[in-house]
């Protein structure tokens, strides 16, 4: 054993575990002080794993052989300092999980290179590892991506929208607010780091070998050097030896900014397959308190759940709109037998977590949790519906929570259509003999917005490039203004429709989209109306004053589940009466509202002041 070679190990071990507590203490969250336990103990073990990494590799840390373990170490560090002095101090506290990935991913990949060198003498070996070290490169990157477009780092609320996104969403998402020549730099970056990885890794390789037998600093393998015949063994222990190394990095790395989050919804989807158990077992329990129907012949309540779009940019809701884009509706302002309601709220700004509360129990002002609550589908069946969930959103959203909801339903109709139109022949399949409940989701003004209607249905236009993007959202308000008018008039000429519900999940914002991020409120201002047959007045006399005097009265779409369970009488055991617009108990106030997932009440909208 060289100890000279050992001593020079010992020394780079030293120097990094130096240099990562100097990073923690100098960009380390407030409160933090010196010593700190957790950190102090995780930087001492990558100190153990970048000795050991130099120790089997045979060649010390700051060497030009570890040239793109070091650009990933620095790659990590730079990212940190960004964070620290560039970015918000709130949104992007420093923890110390970038120290260790960066230098434990180091020690990690110096291992991964060994391997490579040793037994695999590959290209496709080393070419696997480049791929390795340019993911966990990607994090910061994708980070930086997000902080530029939305001035935060991604939430958990995002990841889940983000996991279950399809091609085409991300497609129209890219394009809308990165823009072409934001996307197009994006992937030279990526591409060029990814070239700058594997050109770093040849060139250091290539000279390396010439010096081996030249220098004294690289013995490669050196801990190897003896095994003889017994690869076998030494290949299974430095195997072994590269996982241990890696572990602590890895599972650091699954712990920073944008991976935490998005590996967090993950978990949430793999185990929303448990909420159709839950459910199956409980559906028995359901009890209905009251048999009276809604009318004593066959009738239909049709339930629109709307996508994207913001009462600030529709004419019915806001008078002085430039753009007349709900024309059908506005003509509803005076019908007697529509409530439009002005000051209506989504619970929060993102699909997934609107509807899987405005579809079940669970809401901002209960403790249910989404797995064991109960949803309308079912209440309706128990109540003697046939239910029907159309949809045209096709099956890239099967792991979401909502999906979950629609797949109780006795019947599931997708089209795969884009249109939203395309949903509307699914009605002519819907038996006008029987009770029926019909629940119909969209892309209504989701991003981009010119893919929401025909080329020949576009009657707003600017030339001005900055106001194109608002005649385009404008144009397909317009278009789900159309298909909510066929509904309407269909249901009524063959479905005997007697209760017609149309909500927003939740709104837009022409820049960012619909990002929780901002807490921008026109996010959470929502379009919601109410249409109530004859009969259904009729024989409903006291649900339907309720209802009617109630147009000014604010309120959240995590209360629609309640809601519609006492526009149906179908008031259960799963039941909360004063989450119900029909129930006299309703009390709440902006006071007591809260949005954007109960962080923010929705008396502190900036229109109130």
């Amino acid at each position: 054993m060289d100890k000279k070679r050992i001593g020079k190990y010992i020394i780079n071990s030293l120097v990094c575990l130096a240099l990562m507590n100097v990073l923690f203490y100098a960009t380390g969250s407030e409160g933090i002080s010196f010593p700190d336990t957790p950190f102090t103990l995780k930087s001492l073990v990558c100190a153990v794993l970048i000795f050991v990494a130099q120790y089997i590799g045979g060649c010390p840390f700051f060497h030009r052989k570890n040239l793109v373990s070091l650009f990933v170490m620095g790659w990590w560090y730079l990212y940190l300092l960004y964070k620290f002095f560039l970015m918000n101090s709130v949104n992007a506290p420093c923890d110390g999980t970038e120290i260790i990935a960066g230098m434990g991913g180091a020690a990690s990949f110096i291992m991964g290179q060994f391997l490579c060198e040793k037994y695999a003498q590959k290209k496709i070996a080393f070419i696997f590892l480049d791929v390795v070290q340019f993911l966990f490169c990607l994090p910061p990157v994708l980070s930086l991506i997000h902080y530029s477009l939305y001035g935060t780092l991604i939430t958990y609320e995002e990841a889940v929208a983000l996991h279950n996104t399809n091609f085409r969403e991300s497609y129209e998402w890219i394009i809308t607010y990165m823009g072409p020549l934001y996307a197009f730099m994006t992937v030279l970056v990526l591409g060029g780091i990814f070239l700058l990885i594997n050109k770093m890794r040849t060139f250091c390789l290539s000279h390396s070998v010439n010096e081996i037998d030249s220098r004294n600093d690289i013995n490669y393998g050196e801990s190897m050097e003896h095994d003889g015949g017994k690869k076998p063994p030494v290949l299974i222990l430095s195997l072994a030896l590269t996982l241990a190394v890696s572990i602590l990095p890895w599972n650091m790395w699954l712990q920073t900014d944008f991976v935490a989050p998005y590996f967090k919804a993950v978990r949430y989807s793999m185990g929303l397959s448990q909420y159709y158990r839950n459910i199956e077992a409980k559906k028995d329990s359901i009890a209905i308190s009251d048999a009276a129907p809604v009318t004593s012949s066959s009738h239909t309540i049709i339930m629109v759940i709307g996508e994207s779009a913001t009462r600030d940019k529709m004419k019915a809701f806001t008078p002085d709109y430039k753009y007349d884009d709900t024309p059908w509706l506005s003509q509803q302002l005076n019908n007697p037998n529509f409530i439009v309601f002005k000051n209506a709220y989504a619970c929060q700004s993102l699909t997934q977590q609107v509807l899987e509360s405005a579809l079940t129990e669970k809401s901002a002002y209960n403790d249910k949790e989404f797995l064991d609550s109960v949803n309308i589908i079912d209440i309706a069946k128990k109540k003697g519906y046939k239910t029907y969930w159309i949809t045209n959103l096709g099956y890239n959203n099967n792991e979401s929570s909502f999906f979950n909801v629609a797949s109780r339903a006795d019947v599931l109709l997708n089209t795969g259509d884009d249109d939203d139109h395309s949903m509307l022949a699914e009605l002519s399949k819907i038996n006008p003999q029987e009770n029926n409940l019909i629940i119909l989701h969209g892309n209504g003004s989701h991003a981009a917005y010119k893919e929401r209607y025909p080329k020949e249905k576009a009657v707003f236009a600017e030339s001005d490039a900055a106001k194109a993007k608002e005649a385009e959202y404008a144009n397909s308000i317009r278009y789900t203004d159309e298909f909510l008018q066929a509904i309407y008039d269909y249901g009524r000429a063959k479905l005997n429709l007697q209760v017609m519900l149309y909500f927003s999940d939740h709104g837009e914002h022409m820049r960012t989209g619909h990002t929780p991020n901002d807490q921008n409120f026109v996010k959470v201002r929502i379009p919601m109306f109410i249409y109530l047959g004859d009969e259904y007045l009729k024989n409903n006399k006291a649900k339907a004053e309720v209802l009617m005097g109630r147009k000014d009265t604010f309120f959240t779409n995590d209360m629609m589940y309640n809601t519609l369970s006492g526009i149906m009488n179908a008031e259960s055991n799963f039941y909360i009466p004063h989450e119900d617009l029909t129930n006299p108990a309703y009390d709440f106030t902006a006071d007591t509202l809260w949005t954007f997932g109960n962080t923010i009440k929705v008396s502190e909208d900036p229109a109130f002041k």
